[in-house]
């Protein structure tokens, strides 16, 4: 199986042979919703971040008895899985305030459910000095929250690997954006989709392995034909 078939594979379940893998050798994972919390200081503690995308959920029943149905389809049906066990693989989450939606979606995680780990990470919505120093002690009580809740120590030098890694997956993803300017593509649209949603999931090492291997294999296919669509709007972490 090629990278390309090997990251579409992954980006449609909520499990994978390499996160099971994980599990199995000890390894811990946290569930987020936002780019806002930080991926890097996550790994920093041995712990893989795991964006969390409810697939496959087609009805909330359980989470509509904890929150109502003005709240948006993806908070209510993270909450479904996390009552019903589909989340049971997480040993942690750290949401945030991104908006009033995932805000409650923390606090009826947090207390309808056994989850062994939870963070709440203030993030602010203004610019300034105060603001900076405000989520600068938020990602310190992070820090310190990881470091107590997984028995772990996070220095300097340990988020300095840490970020180095991701930057490397976001220089791979860079690109394969790139080779999608040709006329026509070598990578279609939903095969790019696929690409990002399976780095949610996945250890990051492999992660880059794989986008590695999968641009090396765009120069040997063809280009692809048809009309190129746009889809704006919000958060699309579903196929």
């Amino acid at each position: 199986m090629s990278a390309l078939d090997t990251l579409a594979d992954i980006s449609r379940s909520l499990s994978n042979p390499h996160l099971e893998r994980w599990k199995q050798d000890g390894g811990r994972v946290i569930g987020y919703t936002c780019a806002y919390v930080p991926e890097e200081l996550i790994h920093a503690g041995g712990v893989l971040a795991y964006k969390l995308s409810p697939i496959g959920c087609e009805s909330t029943p359980d989470a509509d008895a904890h929150m109502a149905h003005v709240n948006c389809t993806y908070a209510r049906s993270c909450l479904q899985y996390a009552l019903t066990g589909e989340f049971d693989f997480l040993d942690g989450i750290v949401l945030m305030n991104s908006c009033d939606h995932i805000r409650r979606l923390y606090d009826n995680w947090r207390t309808g459910s056994s989850i062994p780990f939870s963070h709440f990470l203030s993030v602010p919505h203004r610019l300034g000095d105060n603001p900076v120093k405000g989520f600068t002690d938020e990602l310190v009580e992070l820090k310190d929250a990881l470091e107590s809740g997984f028995s772990v120590k996070i220095d300097g030098e340990d988020i300095r690997r840490s970020a180095m890694l991701l930057r490397d997956s976001r220089a791979h993803l860079k690109r394969l954006y790139e080779s999608r300017k040709f006329t026509p593509p070598r990578l279609s649209g939903i095969e790019m989709h696929e690409i990002i949603l399976a780095g949610f999931r996945l250890p990051a090492d492999i992660y880059n392995r794989l986008l590695h291997q999968a641009m090396d294999q765009l120069g040997e296919r063809p280009t692809k034909s048809g009309a190129r669509i746009l889809l704006a709007g919000g958060a699309c972490d579903s196929l």
